[in-house]
């Protein structure tokens, strides 16, 4: 019997070639590629993953955070998602209010029907579903931020945990698609020792770089379609200003729902700078210039789990 493995998916092209090359190895009965979805992820990147079970049967699994086992799994079609481009003001809101992000950030504080204060109350009297379900007041802890990046930990990395453990594992490996060319990330991984786990690197062990990994995806008859400031998750705090100010020009909508979420719960998703401040710079530069400007600049190393 081997080694447990978890081969780590996170939607990114990284990634996506250590599945490649995990598969064309072999799998054996206790390696299991996972890939769990917050909620947040673009669609395009859950396109993605579909592309790789269908062009390379890839046997992922999808697994979601939820309050009864710690995970569920799911499926292409059945995963929570949020259109980020969406115009619809009501629906952002509730799909947002609806995700695994959501659900595991979330805290019933009150009982049924008595609020904590008044200005829950208020918050709770406007109907915003983040704030309100049938007989119970809910209200946010706090917003992940820069120094609290819990929802790497809470909604992807204790998510698989929680699964190898239901499947009768107590220790395992974690196949990460960690680059040679990042050693920041590379570093850190190694500095994190977990009692249930060790981390592996196939992909900076046999010393590929960001430029073998564009190599292979012209190869491929798919790829991922998404541009290089654009990322997984749409309004990670991990991203500089000048990507958030980008994104937040294409997609105002959400966001100013996300905005919203900020003042409800007075805390903010970038340190001390709250979304609504790229929301008052909306239009200054037009959008194809910030685009142009941000493809033609170096790659931004973003050190999360969920990254490329």
């Amino acid at each position: 019997m081997g080694i447990p493995r978890v081969i780590s998916d996170s939607s990114g092209r990284s990634s996506g070639v250590m599945t490649y090359l995990e598969i064309q190895k072999g799998l054996g009965p206790d390696d299991y590629i996972l890939f769990v979805n917050t909620g947040w992820e673009d669609n395009r990147s859950l396109d993605f993953l579909r592309d790789q079970q269908l062009y390379w049967g890839a046997p992922i699994r999808y697994l979601e955070y939820c309050a009864v086992n710690g995970w569920k799994e799911v499926t292409y079609d059945t995963c929570a998602r949020v259109d980020w481009f969406s115009t619809d003001v009501a629906y952002l809101r509730q799909a947002i209010a609806n995700s695994p992000f959501w659900r595991r950030i979330m805290a019933a504080y009150l009982s049924p029907g008595k609020p904590r204060d008044n200005k829950a109350k208020a918050r709770a009297a406007k109907g915003y579903p983040l704030f309100q379900e049938p007989n119970r007041i809910r209200e946010v802890l706090m917003l992940p931020n820069i120094a609290a990046k819990f929802c790497t930990q809470e909604l992807k990395v204790r998510v698989m945990r929680d699964f190898m453990r239901s499947q009768g594992y107590t220790h395992w490996q974690m196949v990460q698609g960690i680059r040679a060319d990042e050693p920041h990330r590379l570093h850190k991984s190694k500095d994190s020792k977990e009692p249930r786990w060790d981390n592996v690197y196939p992909l900076a062990d046999a010393g590929i770089t960001e430029k073998d990994v564009r190599a292979f995806w012209r190869r491929q008859p798919f790829d991922l379609q998404l541009e290089s400031y654009e990322g997984n998750c749409r309004f990670c705090f991990e991203k500089n200003k000048a990507k958030l100010q980008l994104l937040t020009d294409e997609t105002p909508i959400a966001a100013q729902v996300l905005a919203e979420t900020e003042e409800a719960t007075r805390t903010t998703f970038i340190d001390k700078l709250p979304l609504q401040a790229f929301l008052n710079r909306v239009g200054r530069r037009p959008i194809e210039d910030q685009r142009r400007a941000l493809l033609e600049a170096p790659p931004q190393p973003i050190s999360c789990f969920c990254g490329d």
